[in-house]
């Protein structure tokens, strides 16, 4: 059997065919004129292959296929005439009357048309009115919206913002009410709640209020749901009388506002009413005033705000929006018998991670530790962490003092509460320890406290121990600690020598180790990873398979994706393309020479390796690392230098720098022993002196050996002057000398626009900022690196890299980091309020035991301590602790930009004694360097109006170490000491340190 159909119409001419043949039939079908897609298909018997096929047969001819060609009829709208209607016709006419009801905001022809075409051809209006999404005009977005409501389902509201502003309509809400109850869409309150949270997301304002919620409400198209009217609720800033005067509005939806997270305490009020007048003055936003009058009316009670504002403490919501709920409650007032009634509800506050919560606990109930009716066991044991907590000095030294007052007419819980108090010794404060060696030298005889008082001994700041020591057991010593038993070996500058030449790096040896790589460099941050795969491009390619670039494709892909460093940027766009064809060098446009051109070193490897393999040389670079985590071994160099020669190569002079500058002086003699191998004379005497085997530095006029033989020199003699380059290179910095502008900073001020000036005017000092002062750039030898980027930068350019371009800068010039320190500090940590997450990055390369702190590193690493991010700070603190370890702190340097920073405001003391009091106690070797510290720290800060914050913090460190190393006040501390004396505020502290 053979059936043919067609299907003709204006826009298709096409067939379809089926042939039976026994248990099988074969489908075609195309266009017209064409021999078309063939499909065939078998069946168990004839009998269901002729059923099946009859069944296809009918399937077509309902679509409208027929034998003759011609399309059959489709269902659609009920003509006005009795002629049949096309699809085609169908569509255009449904666009033409739905672009005149939207044009001419034809509200009264809303639901006909909706009649005509939103039930048979509700796809088709739908897809037509999605061509409506953007801003019409306020009229016409509410007929669009009116359609939309009728055929939407909810996943098509995303992005109809108009929707929201339909629902809200003032002036033709009745026909909008109209076309809501023709449609009866069950999606909107789903909607107006993701339309509340994309809006708030996106910090916009939302004008759909709570008020036509409960509109929409009493109409029946929106259900109550408790977090929709929570979230509207919390904004509607426009309407006071209405919540205060409905019942449904501040007893059934307002308790939702303890329940959902909102931003009410942001809702904003207009306080220029007539009615504003009766307010008090300390109200600021819209629910001061509606909590106010709700309780003023008397329709919510103080009880009902105090269980639901301590509920709210303890959910895990945003702290501004927790602390003015406690605002609100203080100002309505905690009356003695709703706290003692509502005590329990108090206490699991105390186990709050924020300390402002746990200082209103406390605060809310200290009054009430003598009543009878208060159970100050139960509170005790609530209370038992938090004599430990650090942050908690001021919440403790309140309950020091009404505790105090309590064992007076709670004598039997005299010993449990001495015992609590032991664990304030844990707090590092001097004034609270003292505090509380007074409390217990008054109660606390008890054995228990005796023991736990010895325990605590040597955290015992200052002269507290002594005090203490007729409450502790007979071995305890206030005096002594673990630390003292290494009491003879005081901090002394004094490097280890570190060796370097100790772990090769294995380089790939075959396919399957190089594909292994280039997957870890995909995702690596060391550009040494990047250097090795280059090593492999350019010297293995005998072992890549013909198919290689397939293999590496997925690879590759990922090595293009955007990164935001810099040596990605230069790396993707020269290397990836490269590899398409290999047959030309790429060079990338290079766009941030203003920020670093040291950067661009690696470019200049990544073009080197270009050039290899399309000269088909297999050489190694000369700076390939041999050790990790970059080192050379000088003996290896040695042999590359040879290989070359033999093999007629050019010396790359940039590959030459980088391989100095990576090389230890170590294995030097047998360097040594290869360099008469060297023909090139002006390459082995360079060699020669950068072994230390010569120190003469001869006259050299290219500019680039000029520069390689200054590099050598800074390298291996960071402190060094050298004469020679000063005719040449004298304005270039670190060539001639270092460059060591110091610690310099300048005043940072608020500003506001002076219409009198017409310019801005300076009106507030905030703090000094670091102002590195740097030359007008040079003409630096490109092979100079330390030279190449110390120069005045715009005020206010943006720097495009990243951290790992850090550490890529780090890796060719490991050795003398002074110059990198030095730029490096005066973009990062320019000022201490930004917030950059490459700031770790030289913090952690000075974790080496090899990293030397030179000058340039001090003012980095000092800056670093005082760095708003914590993640640098703790970094910081572990340099701190690594380096006097490994006596190569230089205190001197550290103690006096620490100072200055403190005295010039450059950013809060106490970020810099979070890292200063740690070291204390860690061994007697960093007592003894904490001590010495401070003794640098101390002269730098001046008496002036505008004292820092915290110097009777630093005073009391340097009293505890003092006392604990039993050290004398130095000559220069004792007149920073005289002047400080001066205020009043730090008398009490300096007259302990002088006794």
């Amino acid at each position: 059997m053979i059936k043919h159909l067609q299907y003709t119409d204006d826009t298709s001419d096409k067939f379809w065919q089926i042939e039976v043949t026994g248990n099988s039939h074969t489908v075609t079908f195309g266009r017209s004129g064409t021999s078309g897609q063939a499909k065939t298909k078998d069946f168990d018997t004839d009998e269901a292959c002729l059923a099946d096929a009859e069944k296809l047969i009918k399937e077509k001819i309902k679509k409208g296929y027929s034998e003759n060609g011609t399309a059959g009829e489709i269902a659609v709208a009920k003509p006005t005439s009795g002629a049949k209607v096309s699809a085609k016709e169908i569509k255009e006419n449904l666009a033409r009357e739905l672009k005149a009801l939207i044009d001419e905001t034809n509200y009264e022809g809303i639901i006909p048309f909706l009649e005509k075409y939103a039930k048979e051809h509700k796809d088709l209006l739908k897809k037509e009115i999605k061509t409506y999404s953007g801003w019409l005009g306020s009229d016409k977005n509410e007929i669009a919206s009116c359609v939309a409501f009728a055929v939407f389902d909810f996943s098509d509201t995303r992005n109809w913002d108009k929707l929201a502003d339909a629902l809200r309509s003032y002036h033709k809400i009745d026909k909008i009410k109209k076309a809501l109850d023709w449609a009866k869409p069950s999606w909107i309150g789903e909607y107006l709640l993701q339309f509340f949270r994309q809006w708030q997301r996106n910090g916009r304002s939302i004008y759909f209020h709570y008020n036509n919620l409960r509109k929409l409400e009493e109409w029946g198209h929106v259900k109550h749901d408790p977090e929709l009217f929570a979230l509207y609720l919390s904004i509607y800033s426009d309407g006071l009388d209405y919540i205060c005067n409905d019942e449904l509005a501040y007893k059934r939806d307002l308790p939702l506002l303890f329940e959902y997270e909102t931003s009410l305490h942001t809702t904003w009020i207009y306080k220029g009413s007539k009615a504003a007048a009766s307010w008090p003055e300390d109200l600021t936003v819209f629910w001061d005033v509606a909590f106010w009058r709700l309780l003023e009316e008397g329709k919510i009670e103080k009880e009902f705000l105090l269980t639901h504002v301590i509920e709210v403490q303890t959910k895990n919501w945003h702290n501004h929006l927790k602390a003015y709920l406690r605002k609100v409650l203080l100002r309505a007032g905690l009356e003695r018998e709703l706290v003692i009634k509502h005590q329990a509800l108090f206490l699991p506050l105390l186990h709050s991670e924020q300390s402002s919560i746990v200082n209103f606990a406390i605060d809310s109930l200290k009054p009430y530790f003598a009543e009878k009716d208060f159970d100050l066991v139960e509170f005790l044991n609530w209370a038992e962490p938090v004599f430990m907590r650090a942050e908690m000095k001021g919440g403790v030294k309140a309950l020091l003092i009404q505790l105090d007052i309590a064992i007076a007419k709670k004598p039997e819980l005299k010993d449990r509460i001495c015992s609590l108090v032991t664990d304030m010794f844990m707090i590092p404060g001097l004034q609270l320890q003292e505090r509380a060696a007074a409390f217990l030298l008054k109660h606390g005889k008890d054995a228990e406290v005796g023991e736990k008082l010895a325990m605590y001994a040597s955290q015992m700041l200052g002269k507290v121990a002594n005090d203490l020591k007729p409450l502790m057991s007979p071995d305890a010593s206030g005096e002594t600690s673990a630390v003292t038993a290494d009491a003879d070996e005081d901090y002394i500058f004094d490097p280890i020598a570190v060796k370097r030449l100790d772990d090769k790096i294995a380089y790939p040896e075959t396919w399957n180790d190089i594909l292994f790589h280039i997957g870890k460099t995909v995702k690596s941050d060391d550009t040494v990873d990047l250097e090795i795969m280059l090593q492999s491009w350019v010297c293995k390619r005998d072992l890549f398979p013909p198919d290689y670039k397939e293999q590496l494709e997925p690879y590759i892909k990922q090595l293009d994706k955007y990164r935001q460093e810099s040596w990605h940027r230069n790396f993707s766009r020269e290397f990836i393309p490269f590899l398409e064809n290999e047959d030309r060098v790429y060079r990338y446009e290079r766009y941030n020479d203003s920020a670093t051109y040291n950067i661009h070193t690696l470019s200049d490897l990544v073009i080197l390796a270009q050039q290899r393999i399309c000269d088909k040389v297999s050489l190694p670079f000369l700076s390939a690392p041999t050790h990790t985590p970059l080192w050379v071994d000088p003996a290896v160099l040695a042999e590359r230098i040879v290989a070359y020669e033999k093999a007629n190569q050019k010396i790359n002079l940039t590959d030459l720098a980088v391989a100095i500058s990576r090389m230890p002086r170590e294995n030097t003699e047998e360097a040594t022993k290869k360099l008469p191998e060297i023909q090139d004379a002006d390459v082995r005497a360079l060699l020669d002196f950068a072994l230390g085997n010569t120190t003469a530095i001869p006259e050299v006029k290219d500019r680039e050996w000029a520069g390689l033989w200054a590099l050598a020199a800074r390298t291996y003699q960071p402190d060094a002057v050298f004469s020679e380059f000063s005719k040449s290179f004298g304005d270039v910095p670190f060539m001639v000398e270092p460059y060591r502008p110091g610690l310099q900073t300048k005043a940072k001020y608020w500003g506001a626009y002076s219409v009198a000036l017409g310019d801005w005017e300076k009106t507030k000092y905030v703090a000094d900022v670091l102002d590195i002062p740097f030359p007008k750039r040079p003409d630096v030898p490109y092979t100079f690196f330390y030279g190449k980027d110390v120069y005045t930068r715009e005020e206010k350019k943006a720097w495009y890299f990243d951290g790992s371009d850090v550490t890529f800068m780090y890796s060719i010039m490991p050795q003398n980091t002074e110059a990198l320190a030095l730029f490096l500090a005066s973009i990062f940590n320019k000022e201490e309020e930004f917030d950059y997450r490459q700031t770790p990055i030289l913090l952690r390369h000075m974790l080496n035991s090899f990293y030397r702190l030179d000058p340039g590193s001090v003012i980095y690493l000092a800056t670093s301590v005082f760095n708003k991010n914590k993640n640098a700070r703790a970094m910081a603190g572990e340099v701190l602790v690594r380096s006097i370890e490994e006596n190569r702190l230089p205190l001197k340097d550290m103690g006096s930009k620490l100072g200055i920073l403190v005295n010039r405001q450059y950013a809060p003391a106490n970020r810099m004694l979070g890292l200063l009091e740690p070291l204390r106690d860690i061994s007697h070797k960093h007592n003894d360097a904490l001590f010495k510290l401070l003794e640098y720290i101390l002269p730098e800060i001046k008496l002036s109006d505008n004292m820092p914050g915290n110097v009777k913090k630093i005073l009391e460190l340097y009293y505890d170490m003092k006392h604990k190393l039993g050290r004398q006040v130095s000559p220069s501390v004792e007149i920073a000491l005289n002047e400080l004396e001066g205020l009043k505020l730090l008398q009490p502290i300096i007259n302990k340190i002088k006794k």
